[in-house]
C-alpha cells in the first residue's frame, strides 16, 4: 500500500486513502492552527479502531449485543526518543462476556495488524528526495 501525504500550509498536512481525505495539524502553541488532530493522536485512535473492528466482528460471531459499545483510549507520551509510551484501551461492552469468553475476545482484539506492528516493528527507512539540480556541494 502506498499513501502521499501533501503539505497545505502552516503545519497541516493531508493524505487521502480510499477517496477519504484525513488531515493532520498542530495546536496552536507548536506552530499549527488546530484544524485537525495531531499524529499521535491519530495513531491511538487508529490501534483503538483497529481492535475494535476486531471486537465488533468477536461480538458478531458470539451473538452478543454492539448496540452502545465503545473504546476509551488513554495514552501517555514520553522522551528520549519521543514517543507514546503507554496505550491503555479500556472497551465497554453493552453486556457482559460469558467468563469462558473473556480471554478468547482480549485475544482477538490483539491479533489486529497494528497490535501486530507495536510487537514486532516494521523495517522503516528514510529517503530525502530533492530537485534536479538543488543539491548543495
Amino acid at each position: 500500500m502506498k499513501l502521499e501525504l501533501k503539505y497545505r500550509g502552516g503545519r497541516r498536512i493531508v493524505t487521502e486513502v480510499r477517496g477519504l481525505e484525513i488531515a493532520f495539524d498542530n495546536r496552536e502553541k507548536y506552530g499549527g492552527t488546530n484544524t485537525a488532530a495531531e499524529p499521535p493522536d491519530v495513531f491511538a485512535a487508529a490501534v483503538g479502531a483497529c481492535m475494535g473492528m476486531y471486537a465488533l466482528g468477536f461480538l458478531d460471531r458470539q451473538k452478543l449485543s454492539t448496540d452502545g459499545f465503545r473504546i476509551e483510549v488513554d495514552f501517555e507520551m514520553g522522551e528520549n526518543p519521543k514517543r507514546i509510551a503507554s496505550m491503555k484501551f479500556r472497551f465497554h461492552l453493552p453486556q457482559a462476556i460469558p467468563s469462558k469468553r473473556r480471554k478468547q475476545f482480549i485475544t482477538t482484539v490483539k491479533k489486529c495488524p497494528l497490535t501486530g506492528t507495536l510487537e514486532v516493528l516494521p523495517e522503516m527507512s528514510v529517503e530525502l528526495v530533492e530537485p534536479e539540480g538543488a543539491r548543495e556541494s
